[in-house]
């Protein structure tokens, strides 16, 4: 108890919730995670604990504080809206909807493994400049449709190009990075090691590092760094010249410092070293940028904003046409509140990319939105709306603006229209329910995340319908089928390929709504 007093009392003081939600006012301290820990164990150990309780307490404080913060906060709306919408937004998720891939199933949202750890998938394009030598026109074409994202045509071309070429190695190590692309790791992994079975494959072959490269990478996405940490050890050690190799070494470390899969290893080495001397080693500027952009996504996820913004700048200042280190830029940016630095790099990015007009221009709504300018984010909407009016998407982000301004009559017209023009969707029936559940209608809340789940089990937003389910249960008393759901949703959202602040986020969310059931369970 004394403990949680001292807690509570710093989580207040050093404005930590400022920083776990984004949306209230701007942070007065310079402080994270760490310094925030220390200043507690600091005073815990001093009062409290003796000095040997130091080691334990720091490993446990943490989520401790993540748990406190969210239940000093219960009185603001915990789940609303714009969660969902922050997915849609800033990871890309439109990019994957619209990017021709044939079949639904080809892209894996939810992990086939208990764990789904996510790793953003750029790296993989300093494969490209060894596998993009043939003249062919199929390779030509692959490529196209990689620049454009379209991983399932490239798919489809890749399947085709092997049937009539079925000894072209470089074409399965083209549809291995696909594979990883869309998230299915285990395929690319069961493709690369079939192909090693029935392939002669010497140190000597120029595809020999590209190969292993895809293989770690898709091992390390699993959580399976020793076999990771395998091909870095038994394969490319050789190669101390090549930048391949280095880079694969520093993204395994690195990740494993984000995730800590090897607890040891992850307080003795970090990859940034690796890293470093890939970007020392490499001729490619493009793939210098890449090893930069790489850099900058570990520094993020390990909360260091500063060191990550520099990375990135380094990464742009090498390529300012690879248009996808702005967003990377863009989402640090988000975390410092440096809104008129972004509105400046998206200004540009519609001037130069009118074909990405869409997304980027919701983008620029979601951070005047963020200025507290919400009327002239939603101006963007409709006129987005004017000039794409087939587009039911938009339609959905107007719903999410006409929220953020109170509009309860028009928000329900607007959705209850919008399900009319597509029942079947179940991304629609999950924002009806999410409106609903703002409205404290709770029994047609869960209706709507019912029909969610049914229409779409795997959508990449169902982890979080599982939990707002959960949620509903709890409020009308019906805590067997709260606590069901609500486990549900912890377990997907540990099988969901999201980035690891929302992840961390809805695990957070599920356990505070368990833990207050579990109190109310204990007081009867």
């Amino acid at each position: 108890m004394l403990l949680r007093v001292v807690t509570e009392e710093h989580i207040t003081k050093f404005t930590y919730l400022n920083k776990l939600f984004e949306n209230s006012s701007k942070i007065t301290l310079p402080l994270d995670m760490e310094s925030t820990v220390k200043t507690i164990l600091d005073e815990a150990c001093q009062h409290i604990f003796k000095e040997g309780l130091k080691n334990s307490l720091k490993k446990f404080l943490p989520e401790y504080i993540n748990y406190l913060a969210f239940k000093i906060k219960k009185e603001r709306k915990l789940v609303g809206i714009s969660d969902k919408l922050e997915g849609i937004i800033w990871q890309n998720i439109p990019d994957i909807l619209e990017a021709g891939i044939s079949q639904t199933s080809h892209y894996q949202f939810i992990g086939e493994n208990e764990m789904n750890y996510y790793i953003e998938t750029e790296i993989l394009e300093v494969l490209r400049p060894y596998l993009a030598s043939k003249p062919d026109s199929i390779y030509k074409k692959i490529n196209q449709s990689l620049n454009k994202k379209e991983y399932g045509k490239g798919l489809d071309l890749i399947d085709l190009a092997i049937k009539s070429n079925n000894d072209s190695i470089d074409l399965v190590i083209y549809k291995a990075m696909v594979l990883c692309h869309l998230n299915c790791n285990s395929d690319s992994i069961k493709l690369l090691n079939d192909q090693l079975k029935v392939s002669q494959i010497d140190e000597k072959n120029p595809i020999f590092i590209p190969l292993f490269f895809v293989l770690g990478f898709s091992y390390i996405s699993l959580g399976e760094f020793e076999k990771s940490l395998d091909i870095v050890n038994s394969k490319l050690k050789k190669f101390p010249e090549n930048s391949l190799s280095h880079a694969l070494n520093g993204l395994v470390f690195g990740y494993n410092t984000v995730y800590t899969f090897d607890v040891e290893k992850a307080s003795e080495e970090n990859g940034q070293k690796y890293i470093d001397n890939a970007i020392k080693l490499e001729s490619f500027k493009s793939n210098k940028a890449r090893f930069y952009q790489l850099k900058s996504q570990i520094l993020l996820d390990l909360n260091q904003h500063d060191n990550a913004l520099e990375a990135i700048e380094s990464a742009i200042i090498l390529c300012p046409k690879m248009y996808d280190l702005y967003n990377s830029k863009n989402r640090i940016l988000l975390y410092f509140d440096r809104f008129d630095e972004i509105i400046t790099i998206l200004d540009k990015l519609i001037e130069e990319l009118p074909e990405r007009e869409k997304n980027l221009k919701i983008k620029k709504a979601y951070i005047l939105k963020e200025m507290k300018n919400i009327e002239a984010g939603l101006e963007i909407i409709n006129d987005l709306i004017e000039k794409y009016p087939k587009d039911n998407n938009l339609i959905l982000n107007k719903i999410y603006w006409l929220q953020f301004l109170d509009q309860q009559e028009d928000v329900l017209k607007t959705m209850k229209y919008l399900i009319e023009q597509a029942p079947d969707s179940g991304i629609y029936h999950d924002t009806f329910g999410e409106i609903l559940m703002n409205f404290e209608e709770y029994e047609k809340a869960i209706d709507e995340f019912k029909e969610a789940i049914e229409l779409d089990s795997s959508g990449w937003y169902i982890n979080q319908t599982f939990v707002k389910l959960g949620i509903c249960y709890k409020e009308i008393g019906k805590t067997d089928l709260a606590i069901e759901n609500l486990t549900a949703g912890k377990e997907f959202t540990n099988k969901c390929y999201c980035d690891l602040d929302t992840k961390k986020k809805w695990l957070t969310i599920a356990e505070l709504y368990l833990a207050q059931i579990a109190e109310m369970e204990a007081d009867f």
